[in-house]
């Protein structure tokens, strides 16, 4: 029987997986209805103001999942349409303008501009500068 399975699915792999790719859309839409009340047509809209494209980073590659429709949590209200990635960092930032600030500024002291920033502080202190 596994390998009757196995035979079907490598003779039928690509109408399989497009009847998936079909079923994700139709599902995804049905899901943003159900959650946000964004009909298709109002998503789409909301995709062409941003030009298409994450309202974060501005990426095309929507990753592993259609793209996400991002949402106030406490209010429910739609914000955007971003890519997985942006979408997950959002999550993991809880909202928080506060953290996402922090991280940048992490990031910016820690990139090769910031770091050859403090580098010369920490040169200035062993030579006695101040």
């Amino acid at each position: 029987m596994a390998t009757y399975g196995k035979a079907y699915y490598i003779a039928h792999r690509e109408e399989k997986l497009a009847r998936a790719k079909a079923h994700r859309t139709v599902f995804a839409a049905a899901d943003r209805l159900r959650k946000y009340g964004l009909t298709a047509t109002a998503f789409e809209d909301l995709l062409t103001s941003q030009g298409g494209v994450c309202a974060v980073c501005g990426t095309t590659d929507w990753g592993p999942r259609a793209p996400a429709v991002d949402h106030n949590h406490l209010t429910g209200i739609v914000r955007g349409i971003l890519c997985t990635n942006c979408n997950l960092a959002m999550g993991h930032l809880r909202d928080s303008q506060k953290i996402a600030q922090a991280m940048a500024d992490y990031l910016k002291k820690y990139s090769p501009a910031g770091q050859d920033a403090m580098a010369a502080v920490v040169l200035a202190r062993l030579r006695g500068e101040r």
